[in-house]
């Protein structure tokens, strides 16, 4: 992002399975993208810094929230519903008292994680970090 002159604006939220090996340690990562730029060659570059081996298909899943690169613009309420569902998803391993609190309607339990769970960028205002981390 700070090649094209941008703040890199992101949320990240490791989850784990509940023992039986269904999904593993995965992280859902939140970012802002501007329009017209793309991070598939950078992703590739992180899992391959990340693992030290070759990056391996369908290990990233990528999608738009409200499915183009420009809804934020053309149609806001569509992007405002899927952002909302968006948080609600990546945030759904939360305590139940934080997200009765922000008035999450998706809660349920991240499994069991080692370390760290969530994490934001510094690009994000305080408020935000106060509440999630």
């Amino acid at each position: 992002m700070r090649r094209w002159g941008h703040a890199f604006a992101y949320v990240w939220i490791r989850e784990n399975d509940q023992g039986d090996g269904s999904k593993g340690d995965h992280v859902h990562i939140l970012c802002h993208v501007p329009p017209g730029r793309s991070l598939g060659t950078v992703q590739r570059g992180w899992i391959k810094r990340i693992t030290r081996s070759k990056y391996r298909a369908h290990v990233i899943d990528t999608r738009r929230i409200g499915g183009t690169a420009n809804v934020a613009a053309t149609n806001p309420d569509l992007y405002a519903v899927n952002l909302i569902a968006a948080a609600e998803y990546v945030l759904k391993g939360i305590r139940y008292e934080t997200a009765a609190g922000l008035g999450l309607a998706r809660w349920g339990d991240g499994g069991r994680v080692v370390g760290k769970r969530i994490g934001v960028s510094r690009t994000l205002s305080v408020g935000v970090r106060k509440i999630c981390c």
